[in-house]
């Protein structure tokens, strides 16, 4: 269920950001280093969002800590956006609710120890 989640979230984020590389600048009024360095993070997070869904869908042992470290950012990302006034405060706590779930999970022993000896 994770590894659906996390192809789903690195598709949608992988779309994201190639709207901000791309049609981004132009519909903002012209590109800037803030608009293309957003794009670029977008782009990375995706990226590991992907790597992630791959090592949790072939239950790999580094996919563990991956999937922590994918929820910190995440939930970091929220807050930024929040600091930034892009995004609402229902957006941040569903956002930090949902990294702080998954990360619970993770943390939870049987799981660990799928991961562990996989």
């Amino acid at each position: 269920m994770l590894a659906v989640v996390a192809a789903i979230a690195g598709m949608y984020g992988l779309l994201g950001a190639l709207a901000l590389l791309t049609v981004g600048g132009t519909a903002l009024g012209g590109w800037t280093g803030a608009i293309f360095a957003a794009g670029l993070v977008a782009l990375g997070y995706a990226a590991l969002s992907l790597l992630l869904a791959y090592g949790l869908w072939d239950l790999r042992p580094w996919a563990w800590g991956l999937g922590l470290a994918v929820q910190a950012l995440g939930a970091i990302q929220v807050l930024l956006r929040w600091a930034g006034g892009r995004a609402s405060l229902p957006e941040v706590v569903i956002g930090i609710a949902l990294s702080a779930a998954i990360a619970w999970y993770l943390l939870r022993a049987e799981v660990r120890e799928v991961f562990r000896t996989a």
